[in-house]
């Protein structure tokens, strides 16, 4: 038997709260944001950063931003940007080497050590919010 999940509602007004106490918590939030005319993935710490009023056109060899009357949180498709750079940083650190006279010291970096970094499984409702 297939358990029955739970659903809940979240009002606009509280939507900061749950963004402040996921930063307290430790974890890097991820939004959409205007940036270069486009609707891009970045850092949010309010909803003053999402893209409130603004939606995205789509045709052949065509993105534009349009504004728009709804104010909408998430009210866009998708931009031209792409999650990867987010999920799959392109630089990683994965250990630190220390000269000692005639040796190395080498120390690994803490597995989870960043909240922005991805556990092993690469669940990203593990880590990103």
């Amino acid at each position: 038997m297939q358990e029955k999940l739970q659903q809940f509602i979240l009002e606009r007004a509280h939507f900061d709260s749950l963004l402040a106490a996921l930063h307290q918590r430790g974890y890097r939030v991820i939004g959409p944001v205007v940036r270069d005319s486009a609707i891009a993935y970045d850092e949010v710490s309010s909803s003053d950063e999402l893209p409130v009023g603004w939606t995205d056109e789509h045709g052949a060899g065509v993105y534009r931003l349009i504004r728009n009357n709804d104010h909408a949180l998430f009210g866009y498709v998708v931009g031209p940007y792409s999650w990867k750079k987010i999920l799959f940083p392109p630089v990683l650190k994965l250990l630190s080497a220390q000269r000692e006279k005639q040796s190395f010291h080498l120390t690994t970096t803490e597995e989870n050590d960043n909240p922005s970094q991805l556990p092993s499984s690469h669940s990203p409702l593990t880590k990103y919010a």
